[in-house]
């Protein structure tokens, strides 16, 4: 069965099917692509939020933003790892060559 996505987010499980690796490696991994990623600051605080388990309402009214702002940190931050997950497979695929 040929794999779908609902979204462009790396980040997202998209309802495909259930994993069985450990969140807790899962969450390592994120750390470590999150210290590659080159985020802002205002960026990591956010993704460390949400990481948190807050929502973007609660980050808005914190910071006294727009949803739209906070959504937009978010989207490029998700961005930048996403980018750091792809450079990380491609150097895997490069160093077994």
């Amino acid at each position: 069965m040929p794999l779908r996505y609902e979204s462009a987010n790396c980040l997202a499980s998209n309802g495909v099917f259930p994993f069985s690796e450990p969140v807790l490696v899962t969450y390592i991994d994120l750390d470590r692509l999150i210290g590659m990623a080159g985020l802002s600051g205002a960026e990591h605080k956010i993704v460390g939020y949400i990481m948190d388990g807050y929502s973007i309402p609660d980050i808005a009214q914190r910071y006294g933003k727009d949803r739209k702002v906070i959504h937009r940190v978010l989207d490029d931050a998700v961005a930048k790892i996403c980018k750091a997950d792809r450079r990380c497979w491609e150097d895997a695929h490069l160093s077994q060559k």
